[in-house]
């Protein structure tokens, strides 16, 4: 297939949203059940589980834009779907190269920054897909957090 790399999907789960969350925010599991959430906070990251998605994207531009635009996917307390495993577009909170594996952003909550395996181990929400230093741009993850 020529069009591989504009794919989008992999498994999602249907969550409770702790707080408002946007298209593309890197979320944690949060004390209340089935519960995300999204943090600053160093001990978050170990417990992080994927990025939030539409469950109906229409294509990969589409997806991209949203995400950039910040675009909200609830509030407080309403439903979202979150990737934890395949390729969803997350949140640039400093400049990602492609392969880089990335974590949490200790200054914006959501947001996606480089991290170092040997380090971070335990914190890692997936690999970068592609390269992007724009800040609040979308940046194409494989999720895995594992």
């Amino acid at each position: 297939r020529t069009d591989i790399t504009s794919d989008l999907g992999g498994e999602t789960i249907r969550c409770v949203a702790g707080a408002a969350l946007l298209l593309g925010d890197s979320v944690f599991v949060s004390a209340t059940p089935s519960t995300v959430n999204k943090s600053i906070t160093a001990g978050d990251r170990l417990k992080r589980i994927g990025i939030v998605v539409d469950p109906n994207p229409v294509n990969a531009a589409r997806s991209a834009t949203d995400v950039t635009n910040g675009v909200a996917a609830a509030a407080l307390n309403g439903f979202v779907h979150v990737c934890y495993s395949g390729i969803a577009y997350g949140i640039v909170g400093s400049a990602i190269t492609a392969g880089a594996q990335v974590m949490f952003s200790a200054a914006t909550a959501g947001r996606l920054i480089p991290a170092t395996p040997t380090t971070d181990a335990g914190k890692i929400v997936g690999v970068a897909m592609e390269d992007n230093s724009t800040a609040g741009a979308a940046i194409k993850i494989l999720v895995s957090p594992s």
